[in-house]
């Protein structure tokens, strides 16, 4: 499965199971952030370390995932990006939008 999920308390970790995501997967992506907001979820973690480059579809799933959360009043922790992900996000000047971190523990820890 290419979108996994898991919780650890109040918080929805989303990770992206493969190297690299096709229009299917941001669509899962985006329907499983929809589904876990409309349960009550504010808190998430998208777990990105499988990802070996993220292209403009993806990086669109996580801006139109990221404004919902936002529009719900939560937060969302990015982890596992890599450098040439990094490098697209400081690019795109998004890195001054996304909390990242090296992994999940250190976002967890971050959350209010």
């Amino acid at each position: 499965m290419p979108i996994l999920k898991e919780e650890i308390n109040d918080v929805s970790i989303i990770i992206a199971n493969l190297k690299r995501a096709n229009v299917t997967d941001t669509n899962i992506f985006k329907e499983t952030v929809l589904t876990e907001l409309n349960k009550g979820r504010r808190k998430f973690i998208f777990n990105l370390s499988t990802i070996e480059f993220i292209d403009s579809t993806l990086l669109s799933a996580i801006v139109t995932s990221y404004k919902r959360i936002v529009e719900k009043k939560g937060q969302l922790k990015l982890v596992g990006v890599n450098p040439i992900g990094r490098s697209m996000f400081e690019l795109t000047s998004l890195s001054k939008i996304f909390d990242i971190y090296d992994n999940e523990e250190k976002a967890l820890m971050n959350f209010n």
